[in-house]
């Protein structure tokens, strides 16, 4: 073995100062370095921060959009279904206001019928508002009184009767034709 000598001409105190430094520097060293990287890192979550920013910006207005486009599309439909359920009332209110109550009207034109008038068959025709009855009288005067009492009526307008019903003195079959009125609908 080969000796080398050490010399160490330094006071202790020098030393301790000389260690210290080293500390300091070594100290400073990595304190920058932390601080660089921490500077980095933080230069990277801001941009982060802005970029997810923007992202979610972007991600609302679609999200808004595309709930925007399904509102209007569900307004479009409840629209749509109102439209529809109003023009099936309105269907429904025409066909109740143009509805006859027939026992009511029956009843009233029964009132109409004199003694001595056998009805066989009535026929009505909404789509053209016209009236037909044919049936028996027992004598002229009493198709005669039943033609007047139609005439003075409220539900029935233009009589027409063939002269034919007149031809005979008793047992007359009759054709009575007339149009409805407007009253017909109103009262019934």
């Amino acid at each position: 073995m080969t000796g080398m000598i050490d010399l160490n001409l330094l006071s202790p105190k020098s030393k301790k100062e000389i260690r210290s430094i080293k500390t300091f520097f070594i100290i400073k060293t990595i304190s920058f370095r932390v601080a660089s990287l921490l500077l980095i890192i933080s230069t990277v979550l801001i941009f982060s921060f802005f970029l997810l920013n923007v992202q979610i910006k972007s991600l609302d207005s679609l999200l808004e959009q595309e709930l925007g486009i399904k509102e209007k599309e569900k307004i479009a439909s409840i629209g749509e279904a109102t439209k529809d359920l109003n023009q099936q009332i309105n269907l429904a209110s025409s066909v109740q206001n143009e509805y006859i109550l027939w026992t009511e009207f029956i009843s009233n034109f029964t009132q109409l019928v004199p003694d001595g008038i056998i009805i066989k068959t009535v026929n009505f025709n909404n789509l053209t508002n016209s009236f037909s009855v044919t049936g028996i009288a027992d004598t002229r005067e009493a198709l005669l009184e039943f033609e007047e009492r139609l005439d003075q009526s409220v539900y029935f307008e233009n009589i027409v009767s063939p002269i034919s019903n007149l031809t005979q003195r008793e047992s007359i079959n009759f054709d009575i034709s007339a149009s409805l009125t407007d009253n017909i609908y109103e009262n019934f």
